[in-house]
């Protein structure tokens, strides 16, 4: 029965570069001692040999020891690729080595612990390295955040030595994706972010292959869920350098030294991306065709996780990697709504021409661009071969917990929305009480201060109604006053001492009763209206709180 399952590593080579080889007339050639599997075709053998030393004439002359680790993409015949990490080892007066690993997955971390482990068996015994590997080729690939262990019989001994080693317990931290972030400014990388969309030229050059080839395949992941399917060489060897004066778009890892070879030919449109000093040339600013407002919001989400990252000492690639995945989320998450089926096809079509004028108008531009490159090809493609029934990754898994957040948030507001229309709650035994629920939670979650806030408020309110009637009642009986005038006032004179002119039918004592009589009648009528009034505000207000929060206990 044939294992399906996937292995951990699918080849490994050991590579010499012997330095003066009797058999080629005193000339240096690469050669590989040791594979796993034995039978390798010969474009991976070959291919193998230039990746490791891309740049024979540096490795003749070494002048101290050096260990250098470097990964790079290789891509088969078939379309498929294979990741490569690999240990380079230079050492004085000898030839040097190179141990590659190549797996299905971008596990660089782990085959790179591995490839630690193998030098160091390998300078004792190649027989203990060959024993290690070929243990090791019996695994399958682990699952994330998970440990294993082999262990390998010593020679002539019947003792065994263990291993152990782990892979990271997400899909992204086994890659270096820290290393872009401490090489380039933020601006920087996303002003190469756009123009990779927009499928351009790139050349990424440094005197330190380790950099240059990671930074590579760092920007190429960063492209999830769209794959780069055009010209992709992290590590450019000597005999390839004409590949930059093609005219489909590429990106390239390039050794310093090869630099002025490649600046002679007839560069067309080439971004070129000084590792080493941080500078970038380049002909169209793609970042502009972007809306200001996007891409300004893009940059600052990423700045404040990479300033925590910096404060902590500590990178997590697989939040980086979230953020530009939602950049794109952010643009298609509504994609699957324009998936029409055609029965001329028997297949989902993606609408492109209806999804792209349901984009805001600053963005439009910016998609027509991107629908015409291979990346949205490629990826439009896949989408219509296999929808509905898409691999669940990380792509439609954010699309779905976004659109899965939307329709409760939706719903809650409707909810919310009701419960302030319907102050008083009315149902039938066939319609579920869920707003009064709701309504009740957020009474109950109504902190104290809150209350005394809407209480203290309420009190002022009232009196401050309250002493509005006053004034306009006291008001109302001074203008009735100036209208009418007052009926002693008619009758009787007063002189500036204040003493009362009394007819001579009428006693002083009488008058003094008529006068009293007046008064209190006015204070009395005064006093009627206030209460009246006051009574009336009050019945009204209390009559709304009721209202209010019977419908809250409700």
């Amino acid at each position: 029965m044939e294992n399906n399952k996937e292995k951990l590593f699918t080849h490994f080579f050991l590579v010499k570069l012997l330095k003066k080889n009797i058999g080629i007339k005193n000339k240096s050639a690469v050669v590989v001692p040791f594979c796993l599997p034995k039978l390798v075709t010969s474009q991976i053998r070959k291919n193998i040999r230039s990746f490791c030393f891309p740049v024979m004439n540096q490795f003749l002359n070494i002048q101290e020891d050096k260990v250098e680790t470097f990964s790079f993409l290789f891509t088969k015949e078939d379309g498929s690729r294979l990741y490569a990490s690999c240990r380079r080892i230079l050492r004085k007066n000898k030839d040097p080595d190179c141990l590659v690993l190549l797996s299905k997955q971008p596990i660089f971390r782990l085959l790179d612990s591995i490839l630690e482990k193998s030098e160091e068996l390998n300078n004792n015994s190649i027989t203990k390295l060959i024993n290690f590997i070929s243990e090791l080729d019996k695994l399958e690939m682990p699952e994330m955040g998970t440990t294993f262990e082999i262990s390998v019989k010593k020679s002539q001994t019947n003792e065994y030595e263990k291993f152990t080693f782990s892979r990271h317990e997400n899909e992204y931290g086994d890659q270096y994706t820290e290393l872009l972030f401490q090489t380039l400014e933020l601006e920087v990388i996303t002003s190469i972010f756009s123009s990779l969309l927009l499928e351009r030229k790139f050349i990424f050059y440094s005197k330190e292959t380790y950099l240059f080839s990671n930074i590579v395949l760092n920007f190429i992941s960063l492209l999830e869920p769209f794959t780069w399917i055009n010209v992709c060489i992290p590590v450019l060897p000597e005999k390839l350098t004409d590949t930059a004066s093609a005219p489909m778009p590429f990106i390239l890892g390039v050794h310093a030294d090869l630099m002025q070879t490649i600046q002679e030919l007839p560069l067309d449109d080439v971004i070129m991306i000084d590792l080493d000093s941080k500078t970038i040339q380049y002909t169209n600013r793609d970042l502009d065709l972007l809306p200001e407002k996007f891409i300004n919001k893009f940059i600052a989400k990423l700045s404040r996780h990479i300033n925590l990252f910096r404060e902590k000492q500590q990178f997590d690639n697989q939040i980086i990697h979230f953020e530009f995945l939602d950049f794109f989320i952010e643009i298609f998450a509504n994609y699957p709504s324009f998936m029409i089926y055609s029965e001329k096809d028997n297949q989902y079509i993606f609408d492109s021409q209806s999804f792209t004028s349901s984009q805001p108008k600053i963005l439009r531009k910016f998609l027509l661009d991107f629908q015409k490159t291979q990346l949205f090809e490629f990826w439009q493609r896949n989408q219509e071969k296999n929808y509905p029934n898409l691999e669940f990754d990380n792509f439609h898994q954010r699309i779905n917990n976004l659109l899965e957040n939307k329709k409760t948030n939706s719903k809650i507001m409707k909810q919310i929305s009701k419960g302030q229309r319907s102050r008083s709650n009315t149902h039938t035994p066939n319609s579920p009480r869920e707003i009064p629920k709701i309504s009740m939670i957020m009474n109950e979650n109504l902190n104290e201060n809150l209350k005394e806030n809407l209480n203290e408020k309420n009190l002022n309110q009232k009196i401050s109604r309250k002493n509005s009637i006053e004034k306009k009642e006291k008001n109302l009986i001074e203008k009735k006053e100036r209208q009418k005038p007052h009926l002693l006032s008619q009758r009787y004179s007063f002189d500036s001492k204040d003493s009362i002119d009394i007819p001579k039918k009428i006693s002083k004592k009488k008058h003094r009763n008529v006068i009293r009589k007046k008064i209190i009648s006015n204070q009395n009528f005064e006093k009627e209206k206030q209460n009246e009034e006051t009574n009336s505000f009050r019945k009204t207000n209390t009559s709304q709180f009721t209202l209010i929060f019977k419908t809250n206990k409700n």
